[in-house]
């Protein structure tokens, strides 16, 4: 897995990004606007982590962990700052 947004409690406190209402990736895909880029937003008991799914790969090879997500865009800018 590649790109993660950090710290990902900024993504769930609203300071970066928009929340996306679905949970199909195909209709994420289609909420997405020009230069923003899609990210799952995982929430453990201790932290959070954003992670970038861009790529179809990536997030069909995430949710085999079977994790609850919820999807964000995130900006050219925020993504940018990901490590």
């Amino acid at each position: 897995m590649g790109t993660y947004y950090n710290p990902g409690s900024d993504v769930l406190d609203g300071r970066v990004g928009r929340r996306l209402d679905t949970y199909m990736y195909h209709q994420a895909k289609e909420q997405l606007r020009e230069g923003e880029h899609l990210y799952v937003l995982i929430e453990f008991k201790t932290h959070s982590a954003a992670l970038c799914v861009d790529d179809a790969r990536e997030f069909y090879e995430f949710s085999r962990l079977l994790c609850p997500y919820t999807f964000y865009a995130l900006s050219e800018a925020a993504h940018s700052r990901s490590v």
